[in-house]
């Protein structure tokens, strides 16, 4: 039958929701499909044994019986209600914009790609299409405003401001570039395109002067003592940290040691470190942290190459 009549034919509707006819069916008595634009057109539908055995899965507690799908179209479906009338558009403001989007290849110091990122430092930032209507520097998530940005270049000053020191961890950090995009009136900065994450190596630097105390000697002549070192940016209390020292001015082999400090209760910017078993002289000290180490002071005496500093004096 379906296959004779592929099409509901408005008599054939008609004789369903009228009243008077023999085939009346109550519950379609306020059907509007004789209205309607298209007339329903029936068609079977090709359905395989996967998709005929989910759609007998719905039919709970139905045994399956030979069947065949067919697909009705097409019924538009108007709500009954009307909907306010808004007041018309007093003014338009569309934005148009090209895709651009900043990728950072390179995150270097400003003194050179091989000296040390440190605190207090210009970390610039190189890479294409990095400017955007306001731009700023996202620091492990947490955003500041660069000192300078053109297309291919962002500077920003590794110190509060606009970097907030505080937040700021020695070891591996991740960099990006976000943009805002300024719209309405008044303008305002709506979130744009992001650069990819790369990563940069934040050194902690020692301060001056460094302490020593509580000087002990035992019977072989080694010492023991206390070193008070600062360090910044403030170590993390969960931040691994180790103390490297070796010795200076010495023939043969001087003495070389590594000392890893315990974790901390809180956050820290000056490391009290237990040494022993030193001999007696000068010691370049450097720290590490997570990984990072801080940097040495050159000698600016080309006849005379080495590090000078910073240094401490076990006596």
């Amino acid at each position: 039958t379906l296959t004779a009549h592929p099409i509901l034919s408005r008599s054939d509707v008609e004789r369903i929701v009228d009243p008077a006819s023999a085939q009346f069916v109550d519950y379609l008595e306020t059907s509007d499909l004789t209205d309607q634009v298209e007339s329903v057109r029936l068609s079977p539908l090709g359905l395989d044994l996967e998709e005929m055995s989910k759609l007998w899965s719905v039919f709970f507690q139905t045994p399956y019986a030979l069947s065949v799908a067919y697909q009705a179209s097409v019924v538009l479906i108007q709500a009954d209600t009307t909907p306010r009338s808004a007041l018309p558009v007093s003014a338009r403001y569309v934005y148009g914009t090209t895709f651009r989007q900043p990728v950072i290849e390179k995150a270097v110091a400003a003194e050179g790609d091989l000296a040390p990122i440190v605190l207090g430092g210009t970390l610039v930032i190189r890479g294409r299409q990095l400017r955007g209507d306001q731009t700023a520097v996202a620091i492990d998530g947490e955003a500041a405003t660069p000192d300078s940005v053109t297309d291919t270049e962002v500077r920003i000053t590794l110190a509060a401001p606009p970097v907030p020191a505080a937040s700021l961890r020695a070891g591996v950090r991740g960099i990006q570039v976000v943009q805002s995009m300024l719209m309405g009136v008044p303008e305002t900065a709506h979130r744009g395109a992001s650069s990819n994450v790369a990563p940069i190596v934040l050194r902690p630097t020692i301060g001056a002067p460094m302490g020593v105390g509580g000087v002990t000697v035992d019977a072989g002549g080694l010492r023991s003592a206390q070193l008070t070192v600062p360090v910044a940016p403030q170590v993390g209390a969960r931040q691994r940290v180790a103390l490297l020292m070796n010795q200076t001015g010495v023939l043969g082999t001087p003495a070389a040691r590594t000392f890893p400090l315990p974790a901390r209760a809180a956050d820290t910017g000056t490391l009290t470190v237990a040494v022993s078993g030193l001999p007696a002289g000068e010691y370049l000290v450097r720290v590490q942290v997570d990984g990072a180490e801080s940097p040495l002071e050159a000698s600016a005496d080309p006849l005379d190459p080495g590090y000078t500093g910073p240094a401490v004096t076990i006596p």
